[in-house]
């Protein structure tokens, strides 16, 4: 049997949509440049013929899979774009003007600030508390549990004193400067509201670690964030700690499977120091 191929398909060249339509039916509007297609009940653009680009659409339905162009001869920073960006090898989504997040490498949250100024860009922060159904953030410091155990991303963008805007908790941070810094430095969570440092803390500062310089630039640099908070001794799970005071020793409790503190009795002599005696 041989086989017919359609080879052109005319359309009705109209100015206007019809007063009626059947469910299904397409024309050509040469005011527009658009074809249009009569869709539950109404008429709605379909593809805009200088550009072959399908826009307009409320759905897609079923499609065995979506194929993006690994070498897209076109960009686009306009909000909601879905792209292949072949520089990082990733599908990339343009969720602000200015932001850009790299699927299955990056992840973002969307927060309220809580502080009283503004949040800049490349800041540390920790979550606080909520406002307007988002967690709310203010800047992060080692100095203390309540600023520094709930460490949770690096400020993505500007964010004005009580506005929202985007960190990023996980993954690759980008634009950032980086410049005093060389690729692979371990950074912890600083002293200072906000800021990271090279040399890791002691106590009685909290050690917590933000991330890995990956990239070296003043205004293009990288880092690769993992938060990761440190902990107390008495935050272990089988430690049970109580009024702590000078000289406690940490003892085992068998009856409730525990650690304990307990106060270091006047008379006590480490066996050690008597030499076994």
């Amino acid at each position: 049997m041989s086989k017919k191929f359609l080879t052109g398909l005319r359309l009705a060249n109209l100015t206007s949509d019809p007063a009626s339509g059947s469910e299904g039916e397409l024309y050509y509007n040469t005011v527009t440049d658009k074809l249009r297609l009569y869709s539950d009940g109404q008429w709605i653009d379909v593809v805009a013929a200088s550009s072959g680009s399908v826009f307009n659409t409320d759905i897609i339905a079923y499609p065995d899979y979506v194929s993006f162009d690994t070498s897209p001869e076109n960009a686009s920073s306009e909000v909601g774009t879905l792209f292949w960006d072949s520089g990082e090898g990733l599908l990339t989504a343009q969720i602000t003007s200015n932001i850009d997040i790299n699927i299955g490498e990056t992840q973002v949250s969307k927060v309220h600030n809580a502080e009283t100024d503004t949040l800049n860009k490349g800041e540390i922060v920790y979550l606080f508390g909520a406002s307007g159904q988002r967690p709310s953030v203010k800047r992060a410091y080692n100095t203390g549990d309540s600023t520094s155990a709930k460490t949770f991303g690096i400020v993505e963008e500007t964010i004005s004193s009580g506005s929202e805007g985007f960190i990023i908790t996980g993954g690759v941070a980008k634009n950032l400067d980086t410049d005093l810094y060389n690729p692979g430095d371990v950074l912890w969570l600083g002293s200072s509201p906000g800021t990271v440092t090279t040399t890791k803390p002691q106590a009685p500062n909290h050690s917590v670690f933000v991330g890995i310089v990956v990239k070296k630039s003043e205004n293009a640099g990288r880092i690769f964030i993992q938060i990761q908070n440190g902990f107390e001794i008495e935050e272990l799970h089988n430690v049970r700690i109580t009024s702590p005071s000078d000289k406690d020793l940490l003892v085992y409790n068998s009856a409730s499977s525990v650690w304990v503190n307990e106060e270091l009795p006047v008379n006590f002599v480490p066996q050690l120091l008597m030499g076994g005696m």
